[in-house]
């Protein structure tokens, strides 16, 4: 499960940033996940609450934005969601395609809690 080093990768990073700011606590982490990208949404929100235990994102919330794979088809020259999540055109069948979206996994933003009270 490639998963868990991401997540941790991503709780090191938010960790990281959030303490250089001057942070007391990571209250919510947002992340912007595509269906091609290979990572699963739902392995990372499992690993998030373990990995991010005695850091600043213990106890933050996980929002996650799911991006259906959309894709540029050469032969009909349209632009589509593919559901099924194959680097094909779903309207024509088309297999020369450009994949525009679903490859992402972001992190779009975190809201911190100051240390100032």
């Amino acid at each position: 499960m490639h998963e868990l080093g991401l997540t941790k990768e991503l709780v090191d990073i938010v960790d990281d940033r959030a303490r250089k700011a001057g942070a007391s606590r990571i209250k919510s982490v947002s992340l912007v996940i595509g269906a091609f990208s290979g990572v699963e949404a739902d392995a990372v929100s499992f690993c998030f609450e373990v990995v991010a235990k005695g850091t600043l994102a213990e106890g933050a919330a996980l929002v996650i934005e799911k991006v259906p794979l959309r894709v540029d088809c050469a032969s009909c020259g349209r632009n589509s969601v593919n559901e099924d999540n194959f680097p094909i055109c779903p309207l024509c069948g088309g297999t020369n395609v450009v994949i525009t979206a679903g490859r992402e996994f972001v992190i779009r933003s975190m809201e911190v809690e100051d240390n100032v009270r």
